[in-house]
């Protein structure tokens, strides 16, 4: 119940968000370029370089936080190694 309940509530997020993203494709259509330092990007709509950062930083924090949860499984298994006694699963 509680399972069927979560599923409804989170793809009614992603139809939200979804639905906000396509709204916000529709008022950011216009071409612009952006310019880092000397060098300028090719001519793309607003919300594909929304689009391309939100994905940028995404991907980011998913490798920092990969880079964490590595280390943390490392460090348990150093720990589990440490102990004393029958390691065999029960």
């Amino acid at each position: 119940m509680l399972r069927a309940l979560a599923v409804l509530t989170y793809g009614g997020l992603a139809l939200l968000l979804l639905l906000l993203g396509v709204l916000l494709g529709m008022d950011n259509s216009e071409d612009v370029s952006l310019t880092v330092l000397t060098w300028v990007s090719p001519s793309a709509p607003l919300f594909l370089w929304l689009c391309l950062v939100f994905l940028a930083g995404l991907l980011l924090g998913y490798a920092v936080a990969g880079v964490g949860t590595l280390r943390a499984r490392l460090a348990l298994r150093k720990l589990a190694r440490s102990l004393p006694g029958d390691r065999s699963p029960s």
